[in-house]
């Protein structure tokens, strides 16, 4: 599984989210997407290394980017950003920030379909592996 395919899978289910409106799954997505984020226990990662057996992820670039200022993956950042973002727009403010649950949902469905994730980009941007 490529990070692209994830992302597809990751957009639509949030789109399934918003659609069923059950507090207790967006407890699971957000936790999902901190847990991956904070430990790098992806779930590419780890369909790759029963696969493969080894971290490879199919689409990732040729260059390693050794020249990056902070050790710290984008995907894995992305994802915590993401979490953060969706916290206040889910559980504090629904009513007033229902729209960013349809923006971040509709960026990683597009990211997952056309492989270009803005937020991936800015992140390497400001430093991010």
């Amino acid at each position: 599984m490529s990070e692209r395919s994830y992302r597809l899978v990751l957009g639509s289910t949030l789109l399934i989210l918003i659609y069923v409106n059950y507090p207790p799954l967006y407890y699971a997505y957000i936790g999902l997407l901190f847990f991956e984020g904070i430990t790098n226990w992806r779930i590419p990662i780890l369909i790759n290394r029963l696969r493969f057996g080894q971290d490879h992820i199919i689409g990732r670039p040729a260059l390693a980017c050794s020249a990056s200022a902070l050790n710290f993956e984008a995907e894995r950042a992305m994802r915590i950003v993401f979490g953060l973002i969706l916290i206040p727009a889910i559980f504090f403010l629904p009513k007033d920030l229902w729209f960013i649950n349809w923006i971040i949902a509709s960026f990683l469905t597009l990211a997952g379909l056309v492989n270009f994730c803005p937020t991936v980009v800015t992140l390497r941007f400001l430093g991010f592996k």
